[in-house]
């Protein structure tokens, strides 16, 4: 009896999983109705004309922010929680690149001018430089 229920929590949670990622899979279908409509069909024929370049765009990208992430974990790992850890540092990265971050809670472990220099180098590299890219990727299309 108990292996029974546990097997219908299992099959409850993998049935949320998948129900999470649906609507997705409509959108997805919208974006091939989009072709029928002309305006809209500049939308879909853009991104697919770019996708290689984007490919390799997502390469750089990813490069650039792993080698910051593990720079993160060097510098402020042994102090800070955040970067304690490869998912965490992961985590802090992405949320600084969304504008969320403390940089005064950096600055008491490592300096100012350290702090400064991953801060700013980061911001630049990554905000300033690939998302520059990515709109030239995507005009240029």
């Amino acid at each position: 009896l108990y292996s029974e229920a546990e097997n219908c929590v299992q099959f409850a949670q993998g049935s949320a999983i998948v129900l999470g990622f649906y609507p997705l899979c409509i959108m997805l279908r919208l974006f091939k109705a989009f072709s029928a409509q002309p305006r809209l069909a500049v939308v879909t024929r853009t991104l697919w004309r770019a996708s290689t370049d984007l490919a390799h765009f997502c390469i750089v990208f990813v490069s650039v922010f792993l080698t910051y992430v593990l720079m993160g974990m060097s510098l402020f790992g042994r102090e800070m929680r955040q970067f304690s850890r490869l998912d965490l540092a992961v985590r802090t990265m992405f949320s600084t690149l969304m504008g969320d971050f403390d940089i005064e809670d950096m600055e008491n472990f490592r300096g100012p001018l350290i702090t400064f220099l991953f801060f700013a180098g980061y911001m630049v590299m990554a905000l300033m430089v690939l998302l520059n890219m990515l709109v030239a990727i995507i005009m240029d299309r």
